[in-house]
């Protein structure tokens, strides 16, 4: 069973009621934790220095507004997990969130309201190739990869409306999106076909 789930989206609302119900599903009560500074995460250690006699989930909102420093730091409490003791992080994007840290987390992506257009899908294109390839893997649920591609796919299609720049390039990757939307839902290998959709990027 994974520790630590992180949950992408701009919609606070909506990662609240995602952290909620993930916390439900592992049995496990909730208490919301503050981590922006390194202060933080030795507050953090205190709390969780002691061993649990039932589940407890940690949810760390915005954990892409922590300094660096203090995301290094809290990367050693996802390192050595405590048993009876679960993470859900959130943030509006992957790209200020350290790899080593998104590679230790299941990945849920959480939709926006419709129409409304994200960032996400622009700042997983500007992370490396070994980045969006960390980004995928923690992706492991059918439904999240279908969101996450849905979510890609409209954000793109509205670019493409209103014009932005890179049209022939994002009309490319657009397509390349739909295709693996249409495998995974066909069944197809969710690690394999958003790995391919990684690698075929421009």
């Amino acid at each position: 069973m994974m520790h630590a789930y992180l949950l992408i989206g701009k919609d606070l609302e909506n990662l609240d009621k995602e952290a909620v119900n993930l916390s439900q599903k592992l049995d496990a009560s909730l208490m919301e934790f503050p981590l922006l500074k390194i202060e933080d995460v030795r507050q953090l250690s205190r709390v969780t220095s002691l061993s649990l006699s039932r589940r407890e989930a940690i949810y760390i909102k915005g954990i892409d507004g922590a300094t660096t420093e203090a995301q290094n730091a809290f990367l050693k409490r996802l390192e050595e997990p405590q048993e009876n003791l679960f993470y859900i992080l959130s943030a509006a994007s992957v790209a200020k969130v350290l790899p080593t840290i998104v590679s230790r987390c299941q990945i849920i992506f959480v939709k926006n309201p419709r129409g409304q257009i994200s960032p996400e899908a622009d700042n997983f294109l500007k992370l490396n190739l070994g980045e969006k390839l960390i980004f995928v893997e923690g992706i492991k649920k059918r439904e999240n990869a279908e969101s996450f591609l849905e979510e890609v796919i409209e954000n793109w299609h509205l670019t493409l409306i209103k014009g932005d720049s890179n049209l022939a390039q994002k009309a490319q990757n657009l397509k390349r999106a739909l295709g693996a939307l249409s495998s995974i839902k066909r069944n197809g290998n969710v690690l394999l076909q958003l790995t391919n959709f990684v690698i075929s990027l421009e």
